[in-house]
């Protein structure tokens, strides 16, 4: 995905910009939602990648993808406790993980 590209390089504003773009022709709402959380988090923007990772649950609750970067948001926020809830509901979800 080009913004996936484009926040690999650093260039965040045309990330943002491609992905909204993508969102208005029909992409997958979890996928974009998930990708700019993942810009968020790239910019040092942890309270709106978690924003952006809570609007990709809502639309799919076991996207691990959302799980995991909720989780990783609420560690920068220093809200563990918050970060565990998330990383247990990803273990819930893994149909691949060894009890």
């Amino acid at each position: 995905m080009l913004g996936q590209i484009l926040t690999a390089k650093g260039d965040f504003d045309a990330a943002c910009r491609c992905l909204r773009t993508a969102l208005s022709q029909g992409a997958e709402p979890v996928r974009i939602a998930n990708a700019l959380g993942a810009v968020a988090a790239a910019r040092g923007q942890p309270a709106e990648a978690l924003a952006h990772y809570q609007e990709a649950l809502r639309a799919d609750p076991a996207s691990e993808e959302a799980l995991y970067g909720a989780a990783l948001a609420c560690l920068d926020q220093d809200n563990a406790p918050e970060a565990r809830r998330y990383l247990a509901e990803a273990r819930q979800t893994d149909t691949t993980a060894v009890s």
